[in-house]
């Protein structure tokens, strides 16, 4: 018996696959759902093997009921299309033209490479920047085919209007001012400060405090109260006369003190990190009190630039005024900066803006001896697309429980699923429960016409569900009343 449902089993199983894949392949829902699925209806297969020592064929009875639940199985089938998207990257690269040794000062233009990705210029300004070579400090060596960079073979020129870096953080504007030596630039940013102030205010800027303590418009003085950032120093009295300037600083040590023979300007040369400046610019009596007018500038320092800083690699800083700078390459392998050259296993220099390469070429017969070499400047890309596409997901529901036995149907009696009895009323058992639901006149009525017609294929409503019975005199009419079930009744549905 056990042997029996397992073979009945993977005879429904492929039956549902061949369904399922026919489906699939060749025809289509339409959207609409079934009658008779999987979910909604069960088979009822019979048990009975012998009567009065007659052999029934019920295995073929269940061999048309598997056939009947692969068809179920297909009208459960839901293809539904989706749209969906892939994005695609591809690695590419933009080449120069070739650039050979010819000992000349080579500069990157537009023309030779017009996807550089940046405005070239042979000088600097504010929308271009300069990238050059400098073939006299690079040689070939022809013994062991390599070229060789020495200091100063490359520079990158620009201007602040036109970095291809970013040279600070900051959006507001900015002042830049180099030091007496022309070594070291320094950039700060300036908030300015001018109101009316009373006796008993606070200018408050940065965090320095000033507290105006007395106003005088006889001597156009104030006398104030100056608290230091907190960390600088201790506070102290000084005086602000009418139209003579106040300079404090924050010095190396990280002290706040007075300056009393620097300008502002000097103190930016210098590079210290804060500048405070206040004035009395009026001095003046008031409705109520006397008053008076003080502006202030602020200055902090935000960047700083040395020539000689590394900016990476062997690429450091060259200070060439206050608004232009140069990125160099430099070589100095007594300094930590290496040698630099381009091999055939080693064949790329790495520039620090734009992603920008230069790269040598080697050219090699057949005995793998260089014929030719020259250089390219190369910028790498990712290309991104975005694709659309339509698929097609197939749904369909877990068979289980689908296909029971007579035996197991009378033990569950299910009350909303449709149901399918398959065979006669004596190989099938279901056929007494048909009686309770039906009445014995029906069921007296249908085995007359499965003796007289040979099968017979009856569809009853009962509420939301159907009944549906199909039966034959033998195997061979339970079968033909099986395949009229489905050809013209469930998949016409």
């Amino acid at each position: 018996m056990k042997n029996w449902k397992k073979a009945m089993m993977a005879l429904f199983l492929g039956l549902i696959i061949f369904a399922s894949t026919y489906a699939i392949a060749g025809t289509s829902t339409g959207g609409t759902s079934p009658k008779y699925t999987v979910e909604n209806t069960v088979i009822v297969l019979p048990t009975t093997k012998i009567v009065n020592g007659t052999p029934l064929h019920i295995g073929e009875d269940a061999i048309a009921g598997s056939k009947l639940g692969a068809w179920l199985m297909y009208n459960s089938v839901n293809v539904k299309s989706e749209e969906k998207s892939i994005t695609v990257t591809a690695d590419a690269e933009y080449h120069s033209a070739i650039i050979r040794d010819n000992n000349q000062m080579f500069y990157l233009n537009n023309q030779v490479m017009p996807d550089v990705g940046i405005p070239l210029a042979q000088t600097p300004d504010d929308k271009h920047i300069t990238i050059f070579v400098n073939f006299s400090r690079v040689d070939y060596n022809t013994t062991k085919n390599f070229y060789n960079f020495s200091d100063g073979a490359m520079g990158i020129v620009f201007t602040t209007n036109s970095s291809p870096i970013k040279l600070w953080d900051t959006t507001q504007p900015v002042i830049i001012k180099m030091n007496n030596n022309n070594t070291e630039l320094y950039v700060f940013t300036k908030t300015k400060t001018d109101n009316y102030y009373s006796v008993g205010d606070v200018v408050n800027i940065d965090g320095l405090k000033i507290k105006i303590m007395d106003i005088s418009t006889d001597s156009d003085r104030a006398l104030v109260h100056i608290i230091p950032p907190e960390g600088t120093g201790s506070g102290f009295d000084d005086i602000l006369s009418l139209n003579s300037v106040n300079i404090y600083y924050i010095n190396s040590d990280g002290k706040f003190v007075e300056s009393t023979d620097m300008s502002v300007d000097d103190l930016l040369r210098e590079g210290v990190s804060k500048i405070y400046m206040f004035k009395a610019t009026d001095i003046f009596t008031g409705l109520n009190s006397n008053m008076v007018r003080i502006y202030g500038e602020y200055y902090n320092k935000i960047e700083e630039y040395k020539d000689g800083q590394v900016y990476m690699g062997n690429w450091v800083w060259h200070i060439i005024n206050e608004s232009t700078f140069e990125l160099k390459l430099h070589v100095d392998p007594d300094h930590h900066f290496p040698v630099v050259t381009l091999t055939q296993n080693s064949p790329v220099l790495k520039l620090p803006v734009e992603d920008l390469q230069l790269k040598a070429y080697f050219e090699l017969d057949n005995q793998s001896h260089v014929v030719d070499h020259y250089l390219r400047f190369v910028r790498p890309i990712t290309t991104e697309k975005t694709v659309n596409y339509t698929t097609q997901t197939v749904y369909y529901p877990e068979p289980k429980g689908t296909i029971l036995t007579d035996v197991q149907f009378m033990g569950i009696k299910p009350t909303t699923k449709n149901v399918i009895i398959i065979g006669g009323w004596v190989s099938n058992k279901a056929w007494d429960w048909l009686t309770q639901v039906l009445g014995q006149d029906t069921i007296n009525q249908w085995k007359q016409e499965v003796m007289t017609k040979g099968y017979i294929v009856k569809v009853v409503k009962q509420g939301d569900r159907n009944i549906v019975v199909l039966a034959g005199k033998d195997y061979t009419g339970t079968a033909q009343a099986v395949d009229y079930f489905i050809n013209n009744i469930l998949l016409q549905g």
